[in-house]
């Protein structure tokens, strides 16, 4: 997957309001990033169940986690969406 993929599937899912968590897996040069979003993978990179259990309590405790699962180190990262505020008038 393409970045420019992935930033338009998390603009996509961060402006439907929902809490999500952006996880990155590194080993080596290789870096793969993916989605969770009510605790599943958007993009179905990040499918391993220690992975999605690191990215609810990431997002329960509202911080990052570095961790290393398998070998491979894993970064998660929660996001919440930030309103939206719209002013409308005149003068």
């Amino acid at each position: 997957m393409s970045s420019c993929e992935f930033f338009r599937a998390l603009t996509r899912v961060s402006s439907e309001g929902g809490k999500i968590v952006i996880v990155k897996m590194v080993s080596g040069d290789n870096v793969l990033s993916d989605i969770v979003i009510n605790g599943k993978s958007l993009l179905g990179v990040a499918t391993g169940g220690e992975i999605l259990e690191l990215a609810n309590k990431a997002l329960s405790d509202g911080k990052a986690i570095e961790t290393v699962v398998n070998g491979v180190k894993v970064i998660l990262e929660p996001v919440e969406p930030r309103p939206t505020i719209i002013v409308v008038g005149s003068g």
